[in-house]
């Protein structure tokens, strides 16, 4: 990296020369080319050249391109503040002892992950027994602190689900309240003020696809950007039933070509709504939409990978 010497066309490295006795001197054990091993300026940016584009994620990539320019700050987007809340009277926290009736509270970790993932700064870990008074409270207190409030567990019909129920008393107000969609179909989005609110499904595996389709996609609007996720065809590892109206996102362990030159196999992994260990390592989603009941072996869908997606700026209204 330093200057070149004055007079001076190339560089012969240092393995392939050796200094005379008396110093004055260096031998070469090679010959080069006007150029050889030279770093010239401006040969990976040129002065004047826009580095990023308005979207760009910034990683360890970005940040050494940037130091190498001399750049100390970076105008960037700010990370959205976010929330999460457990909800339940059956959960206990990891590491004290469970009753049979009682469940080891898996979800706050869970979406705090994945909003990190996507960017978030996970500043509140709440949680809430499935009582009104104490939910609202709680939600009264979290919600001007944060961009995002997201809670899990109380959204579906039950006597003891109370999320949706509360925040309507709230005056929140419902853009989403349910979608065709497993798992996560009872899933919902509120305004609160001026808090988005995602109130996801108690089961782990549900909450982990709400999240992906819902809360993801909203986390990273609020750095003003929209994700794209390359989508490729491949064929079924196995047949699947599902219901007919909905349509149902299935996790993809592998793709796996079979020497027939065709589309690659997807294959696919036992998947519940109280699941979660099938997501791990995952590829993808496999999209079986509404409208049919059964797929057979073999047949083409789509699939949603979650590797290398793109990122575009959110176009101004």
């Amino acid at each position: 990296g330093a200057p070149l010497s004055p007079g001076a066309n190339a560089v012969v490295r240092q393995e392939a020369a050796r200094p005379t006795d008396d110093g004055t001197h260096v031998d070469l054990f090679v010959s080069v080319e006007p150029g050889h091993d030279l770093r010239r300026a401006g040969e990976e940016v040129m002065p004047g050249t826009s580095l990023f584009a308005a979207g760009q994620r910034v990683d360890a990539t970005v940040l050494g391109v940037l130091a190498s320019l001399g750049e100390a700050t970076a105008l960037v987007a700010p990370a959205p503040r976010v929330a999460v809340v457990a909800t339940g009277d059956e959960l206990r926290p990891p590491g004290q002892p469970a009753e049979a009736h009682q469940v080891f509270e898996s979800n706050r970790i869970l979406v705090a992950a994945l909003a990190r993932e996507a960017g978030a700064d996970v500043t509140h870990l709440g949680r809430s027994r499935d009582d009104e008074a104490e939910l609202r409270a709680r939600l009264e207190t979290l919600a001007p602190q944060v961009d995002v409030l997201i809670t899990t567990g109380g959204a579906s019909v039950g006597d003891k689900d109370c999320v949706k129920r509360v925040l309507a008393r709230m005056g929140a107000r419902f853009l989403v309240d349910g979608v065709a969609l497993k798992p996560g179909k009872p899933v919902a989005v509120a305004r609160l003020g001026s808090t988005a609110v995602v109130v996801l499904p108690g089961n782990p595996g549900a909450a982990t696809v709400a999240f992906d389709q819902l809360a993801r996609p909203l986390l990273f609007k609020h750095q003003g950007v929209l994700e794209q996720r390359r989508v490729t065809r491949a064929r079924l590892s196995e047949a699947r039933h599902k219901q007919a109206g909905l349509t149902y996102l299935v996790t993809v362990a592998a793709l796996e070509a079979r020497g027939d030159g065709a589309e690659p196999w997807a294959r696919l992994r036992p998947q519940g709504a109280g699941q979660i260990l099938q997501n791990v390592a995952a590829r993808g989603w496999a999209v079986l939409p509404a409208g049919r009941a059964d797929f057979a072996e073999g047949e083409a869908v789509d699939v949603q990978l979650f590797e290398q997606p793109d990122f575009h700026p959110v176009e101004a209204p």
